[in-house]
């Protein structure tokens, strides 16, 4: 069966599958460098690189060149966009208790209320969990208006003829007297604080569900409002405000470079011009006489005429990196204008007062039904003073 198997062919297979990996690793690695080192020598890059360190300096207070102001009126809107959005997280941070059940009573008044409900063996929910105070207190009067119905009961009990010990000879007789007495027998308090309770239920159900109304357009309405100014408008705000720290970091950088080169080319030129006069002098000192002199200064007078190939190269460069400059001049300007319009536009006061009062009239809305229920509250509760 492996009459055919050989260990040199599986060597040589080895070797070659080790080789070739070996030189796609390596065309990996070369394509790699070549990368890298188109990335690094892109202008761009270099410079990006360059603004980079300057603005490490610039932190750090080391930096010798002069940074660029920006506009008085940019610098005010900077301090007023940070100041509002601020205000917009730190309300946020509030509002969103509204989206909390039972945020408007204490942590222990569930506890103490099942406590007092599990006592009593006729109350119906007893692991109900009120979620507003208002709620709570509708279903602490309900629980009343029954306690009086209980009592109420109870008292007719103890007065019913089965309780007395009386037997009536006519069971007809007995009957309507039976009832003639429920009607005289109900005990006028108890009526009285029971119709009480149930008036102050149904006004506290309807409060709570004005409130449950109110919570649910705050979070729904104003919430929703200001997360999206937070997390949108604000942040792209804030990528302008990059946008323009970038561009004022590039141009100067750019700047700071063209200057750079200004001086250095204008060493070098005060260089050359005193190396020229020395020639020039000593020239002068030695020339021969004025005849022979201009003989042989004519080759040389057609040498200096030539154009010097390095120059010229250095003035193509010096026109790119003026252009360059420019571009990134008209770039830092471009980026200032667009964040200070978006920066003017967020902190508007009238748009920020369009909020507040949207929030405001959700919360007058369920106060005034407040007002409303309250008033009929004392209205009944007078009422039945008078009757009593």
């Amino acid at each position: 069966m492996f009459s055919n198997f050989s260990l040199d062919k599986l060597t040589d297979s080895i070797s070659n599958v080790a080789l070739k990996t070996q030189e796609n690793f390596t065309n990996a690695i070369t394509d790699l460098n070549n990368n890298i080192e188109t990335i690094l020598n892109d202008p761009n890059t270099k410079l990006s690189i360059r603004a980079r360190s300057r603005y490490i300096q610039e932190q750090l207070g080391t930096l010798d060149d002069e940074i660029s102001k920006l506009p008085q009126q940019y610098v005010e809107l900077e301090i007023k966009t940070d100041s509002v959005e601020k205000i917009l997280k730190r309300l946020l941070l509030v509002t969103n208790t509204f989206a909390t059940e039972g945020y408007d009573y204490p942590p222990n008044l569930t506890e103490s209320i099942s406590d007092w409900w599990a006592e009593d063996e006729t109350t119906e929910n007893k692991n109900f969990l009120p979620r507003s105070f208002a709620q709570a207190l509708a279903k602490a009067y309900s629980d009343s208006k029954l306690i009086t119905d209980k009592a109420e009961r109870n008292i007719k009990l103890q007065t019913s003829p089965k309780n007395t010990g009386t037997k009536d000879e006519n069971p007809e007789a007995g009957a309507e007297e039976e009832v003639e007495a429920d009607d005289d027998e109900e005990d006028e308090d108890l009526v009285t604080l029971g119709k009480a309770f149930k008036a102050l239920s149904n006004s506290f159900t309807n409060i709570d569900n004005g409130k449950n109304e109110m919570d649910t357009m705050i979070v729904n309405e104003f919430n929703k409002k200001l997360e999206h100014l937070l997390e949108v408008e604000f942040k792209e705000v804030a990528q302008l405000r990059r946008n323009v720290e970038n561009s004022r970091l590039k141009f100067d950088t750019m700047r700071y470079d063209v200057k750079l080169k200004e001086a250095k080319a204008e060493q070098e030129e005060a260089k050359e011009v005193s190396t020229d006069k020395e020639i020039e002098k000593k020239e002068s000192e030695t020339k021969e006489p004025e005849t022979k002199g201009t003989e042989e200064k004519e080759p040389e007078t057609k040498d200096t005429e030539e154009k010097d190939p390095v120059k010229e190269n250095e003035g193509e460069n010096e026109d790119e990196d003026y252009k360059l400059l420019e571009q990134l001049e008209d770039e830092f300007v471009s980026n200032t204008s667009s964040a200070v319009e978006k920066m003017e536009e967020l902190t508007d006061s009238a748009k920020i007062l369009d909020l507040v009062k949207l929030f405001q009239n959700f919360q007058l809305v369920y106060y005034r039904q407040c007002v409303q229920e309250i008033e009929n509250n004392l209205k009944t509760i007078s009422d039945l003073e008078i009757l009593s």
